[in-house]
């Protein structure tokens, strides 16, 4: 994901998605502007959710170690977290 500038948030490149489009379908498909525009927000949009769903779990993860005695390094998401969360997440935005 690229910097949005002026944006408070960040955005996928329309580039890099019109690509990815291209990839998945028939070569002489034609995807226009608005098309990849919503295509990557909608990318922007799962990523987001995908992250703060992940620290979710990460972060009751640590208070059940913290609980248990065990330390941990506060803030680490890790792929596991995102596996957790991910059948649900694609479910939500299906």
């Amino acid at each position: 994901m690229a910097d949005a500038g002026a944006e408070d948030h960040p955005v996928f490149k329309q580039a890099t998605v019109k690509e990815l489009l291209r990839l998945s379908h028939e070569p002489n498909t034609r995807i226009s502007a608005a098309a990849t525009h919503l295509s990557a927000e909608y990318l922007r949009l799962l990523a987001t959710e995908a992250i703060h769903r992940a620290a979710e779990v990460a972060e009751k993860e640590r208070k059940a170690d913290k609980e248990a005695g065990k330390a941990g390094p506060p803030g680490m998401l890790e792929t596991r977290h995102l596996e957790q969360i991910l059948a649900g997440l694609l479910l939500d935005f299906s």
